[in-house]
């Protein structure tokens, strides 16, 4: 997961964005709900004032639908003054 952090933050800053302005984290706790990890992840946005909350989504299939995880979901339906971008 750190060389996949680490190459979005490359791609990120490669197409402008500052690298200041770029905080990713990982954390796993199989037991948290998944309301609890969104509010988390909603309070580190709102915490470190960030405009922007950048997201996977379920899955690490290739297949071609989109679906998103309860986290994600939760998240969009959940956020304000940010916007979440699902990839």
């Amino acid at each position: 997961m750190e060389q996949l952090l680490k190459e979005s933050r490359k791609i990120l800053v490669d197409a402008g964005c500052d690298a200041n302005a770029i905080h990713s984290q990982f954390y796993v706790d199989r037991n948290m709900t998944d309301r609890r990890i969104s509010k988390n992840i909603l309070g580190v946005a709102k915490h470190g004032q960030y405009d922007t909350v950048i997201m996977g989504r379920k899955g690490a299939t290739r297949a071609r639908e989109f679906k998103m995880g309860a986290v994600c979901r939760r998240t969009v339906n959940q956020s304000k003054d940010c916007a979440v971008w699902v990839v």
